[in-house]
């Protein structure tokens, strides 16, 4: 619904003057709408009766419930109105979270809301920033209404920031929210892993006990390839003494003590293994309590690895993934990774975690060029 500002209505006389661009009064029009070219004005109780009305251009409509003035313009009823004009307001916006697109191409229907004051008719439109976004094709559904139908293109990963907008025909208002298109690829537990209690998907419960795991590693299924990101968060029940950290696949199960944790990194109240050195990489990292998370970026194919916990700035460990040298892990170069779990001694340590990949809501943003697991 558009404005027109060439009327004034009074409505304690139920009069119309025309007014001329200077806003003078020039010419009095009467209900039958004398003297102003145009259909006379009928009086309706409410915007459906009037829309079941059959008007002529220049035809006005009064609508009782809220005394609003109409004028058809042959397409449409624009609004007359000369007052101040305030902004609209949402009563639906955009969620907080970001939203996550369905990979298998399911269309994701998103709902926005707003109300003008003057009771002008809202006009919702969107952009997306980048504007040549591939994760989703949407479609304005011209009712608050937005649907974002997904690629199933995996080269078509990543995020982009709908904005959408309403308007009353003279102020804006936006609202916006982030989209996140990720394929991911489940991390699996056998039980007949060392220390694995129970088969499991994307969830980890580890149990050492020197009496039965005879210092062993337990391991996951094999990670997918690439520059890839993911997230452990400690769940309670975990206790003391336990390491967290990646292997090379033709390393499983294998046998741990101080001084043998060939090819594995792992973390465990600070402590990092690498190739039997012993040392601490950050104060940050000198405990994992429970509900941390602890972060993992690697690149199977250049044999790197990052860590970092509750993404702390400058923490990263041993440099920034998105711009930094990883932790060369030694092995068989190409191999996949596998995460493993292990005890840096005691009588019985436990680790139980949520594993985040794609398929769950991460804590923190990707780092830049990693996709989630």
């Amino acid at each position: 619904m558009a404005r027109a500002r060439g009327f004034k209505w009074d409505n304690v006389q139920k009069k119309q003057f025309v007014v001329d661009s200077n806003g003078v009064e020039t010419t009095l029009l009467d209900e039958t709408g004398s003297g102003g070219g145009g259909g006379g004005i009928t009086s309706y109780t409410d915007i459906t009766a009037r829309n079941a009305a059959t008007p002529s251009t220049g035809d006005l409509a009064y609508i009782t419930s809220t005394g609003g003035l109409y004028i058809w313009d042959s397409s449409e009823w624009d609004r007359i109105w000369a007052g101040e004009d305030s902004v609209p307001t949402w009563t639906t916006e955009l969620s907080n979270d970001i939203i996550v697109l369905n990979t298998d191409g399911t269309p994701t229907t998103l709902t926005v809301a707003a109300t003008d004051a003057e009771g002008f008719d809202i006009t919702y439109t969107y952009d997306t920033s980048p504007s040549n976004q591939a994760q989703a094709t949407i479609v304005n559904n011209n009712d608050g209404t937005f649907t974002l139908t997904p690629s199933t293109t995996a080269s078509d990963i990543g995020d982009f920031i709908l904005r959408v907008k309403a308007t009353d025909g003279l102020q804006v208002i936006s609202t916006t929210a982030t989209a996140r298109l990720t394929f991911s690829d489940d991390i699996t537990f056998d039980s007949s892993e060392i220390g694995i209690t129970t088969n499991s998907t994307n969830y980890v419960d580890w149990a050492y006990s020197a009496a039965t795991n005879n210092w062993g590693m337990g391991a996951s299924s094999e990670l997918t390839s690439g520059r890839k990101y993911l997230e452990i968060e400690i769940l309670p029940d975990s206790t003391a003494g336990y390491f967290i950290g990646l292997a090379r696949s033709d390393l499983p199960q294998m046998s741990i003590g101080y001084n043998d944790p060939t090819g594995v990194v792992s973390y465990n109240q600070g402590a990092v293994w690498t190739n039997a050195t012993y040392f601490y990489p950050s104060p940050s990292f000198f405990h994992v309590n429970d509900g941390d998370v602890f972060q993992i970026a690697y690149d199977n194919t250049t044999n790197e690895v990052w860590f970092n916990k509750n993404n702390t700035a400058g923490a990263w460990w041993p440099s920034d993934p998105s711009s930094g040298t990883g932790h060369l892990l030694s092995g068989t170069s190409g191999q996949p990774f596998r995460l493993v779990f292990g005890s840096g001694g005691g009588s019985t340590a436990r680790i139980v975690g949520d594993i985040k990949t794609g398929s769950k809501t991460l804590s923190y943003p990707l780092p830049t060029g990693f996709s989630t697991h």
